[in-house]
């Protein structure tokens, strides 16, 4: 059955938030305000980013602090305005669940809480959330949603499991861009060499719309919420202090199931700001036309992601590259 017959066009609006360190008040009053606008526009979905609700803390002590569950008081409010205004909410948060603490993107709709996607590859150097082990899927209006956050985009592993599971649509949630990769200041333009190289890919491989939003705006750490080395690792490099000035990309954008750009934000400031994309169903029967290949069992017919010869993937599980796992005396495949 095509999509184009069983989905309604999907409106998405994504909103490079400007969100204070440590300052759940004023970034919850920003959320609901944003989603008050999105609502004005017909959205039926809205997106904010990576930990929008507490803004990026790194101190163990404060992220702690800050932490709240999916019934917490933030996550109500969230709740009472995405019911008075008719949409599905996606935002970033630390997120307590079962006695643990996570990096999430949370859902929550008029009727209440969706899920949350956690995130599944944290850096070496952040030890303050646990460690997630599933990728999840939620339905948005019969839309199949799948988010990968920050890091986990890089993998491209990330995207095709969340394909394989029925996404249709995948959220990248960023809290990125207060360094680019030469370890300088980030300027709004960095973000198209360091990410959109990669990004478009991950539509592409998968036939799925793939829509991300990052964090937006300068924002002065004034508490030292956000330093860069907080935990004083002689190797660490100290370029954010307290009091520092971190100046996010503020950008969004989508991309169609053929990997082709088809909305972005003013890639010419920082400024927070929001992104109104219209993802048309019919683009995904589009992309996903049959293939004829020959398998082991004979001819079979599918889309692109249909007729993978899965039987030849085994090595995709294997650890590192072949010499690496050579060097440690770990199975190498030779088939």
């Amino acid at each position: 059955m095509s999509k184009a017959s069983t989905l309604k066009p999907l409106r998405v609006a994504l909103v490079p938030i400007r969100a204070e360190f440590g300052d759940v008040t004023k970034n919850l009053a920003n959320i609901l305000g944003w989603i008050e606008r999105a609502g004005a526009q017909c959205a039926n979905l809205v997106c904010f980013p990576e930990i929008a609700l507490q803004g990026y803390c790194t101190v163990p002590a404060v992220v702690r602090r800050l932490a709240e569950p999916s019934d917490g008081p933030s996550c109500k409010a969230i709740q009472k305005r995405a019911e008075a205004c008719g949409l599905v909410v996606s935002f970033g948060m630390s997120l307590l669940e079962d006695g643990k603490m996570f990096n999430s993107q949370v859902l929550i709709g008029p009727s209440g809480y969706l899920g949350a996607q956690h995130k599944i590859h944290l850096c070496g150097f952040d030890k303050v959330y646990d460690l997630a082990s599933c990728w999840n899927v939620f339905d948005i209006g019969g839309w199949k949603m799948g988010a990968t956050i920050c890091y986990d985009s890089e993998f491209p592993e990330a995207a095709r499991i969340l394909a394989v599971k029925g996404a249709d649509l995948l959220l990248m949630s960023f809290a990125n861009g207060r360094r680019n990769w030469k370890n300088q200041a980030a300027q709004p333009g960095d973000w198209q060499d360091e990410h959109m190289p990669f990004i478009p890919s991950r539509a592409y491989d998968n036939r799925i719309f793939v829509v991300g939003v990052n964090h937006g705006g300068e924002v002065r750490d004034v508490e030292g919420n956000a330093i860069a080395n907080p935990e004083g690792q002689e190797s660490g490099l100290e370029w954010a202090p307290g009091g520092s000035v971190h100046r996010w990309t503020g950008y969004a954008f989508a991309i169609n199931p053929m990997g082709r750009l088809i909305a972005e934000a003013d890639r010419a400031d920082h400024a927070e700001k929001m992104l109104i994309v219209d993802l048309d169903p019919a683009l995904l029967d589009e992309a996903r036309y049959p293939c004829l290949v020959k398998l082991p069992s004979g001819p079979a017919c599918g889309d692109f992601v249909q007729v993978r010869r899965t039987d030849t993937f085994a090595d995709i599980l294997l650890p590192g590259r072949a010499e690496d796992r050579e060097s440690q005396g770990q199975r190498v495949s030779r088939a």
